[in-house]
């Protein structure tokens, strides 16, 4: 037997008793969900969920990712040395361009990248990508990186290096179908006017 639980609900200044019961609970909830998913058919969430927007959001997630895990590790003296997460490797990433490494501004042009993506500037957008790509893969062509005051070490790449590339990918994939996307969002508008 359902248990029944009583409140007031308060229209205006009269109140009046509503019983719930777990059943009436569920009801309510199936209510909601179901107009939930009914919102979801209206034109404006398919503006918001079109490819070049997944794809930034599938991005920024895989960046966001990438600094919580390993990205390289130093072989120091022949073994394994210490393991740089992807937001050690961020912090201290400007610390190559005393050694002429300049992947870190792969993540200064992927920022700049997704801020023309969110403004749909293509052009732009696909250039920064681009470069950003370009400096993270240049980090493999580098044989040995500096470690702190300890000097360079040769090094071998992780998940998290991977990941950030899959970010970047992501993100040129989502400026190079910025038309695409909003010729398509555009044509449906027009279409569904007239």
């Amino acid at each position: 037997m359902p248990s029944n639980d009583t409140c007031y609900c308060k229209r205006g200044s009269i109140g009046f008793p509503v019983i719930f019961s777990a059943e009436s609970e569920i009801a309510v909830a199936t209510s909601i969900i179901a107009l939930t998913f009914e919102k979801m058919r209206t034109p404006n969430l398919r503006k918001f969920l079109n490819v070049y927007s997944l794809g930034i959001v599938a991005s920024i997630a895989l960046y966001i990712a990438c600094l919580f895990l390993p990205a390289f590790r130093p072989m120091t003296n022949g073994s394994p040395g210490q393991v740089y997460t992807g937001l050690l490797a961020l912090a201290l990433g400007p610390l190559g361009f005393i050694a002429l490494n300049f992947s870190w501004l792969a993540n200064v042009c992927l920022w700049f990248g997704w801020s023309k993506i969110i403004r749909q500037r293509q052009e732009a957008a696909i250039a920064w990508c681009l470069g950003a790509l370009v400096f993270a893969l240049s980090f493999l062509l580098y044989p040995k990186i500096p470690v702190g005051s300890s000097g360079a070490f040769a090094f071998e790449v992780m998940i998290g290096y991977d990941v950030w590339i899959a970010s970047i990918a992501f993100a040129l994939i989502s400026s190079m179908v910025i038309p695409r996307a909003t010729t398509r969002m555009q044509d449906a508008e027009v279409s569904s006017q007239g």
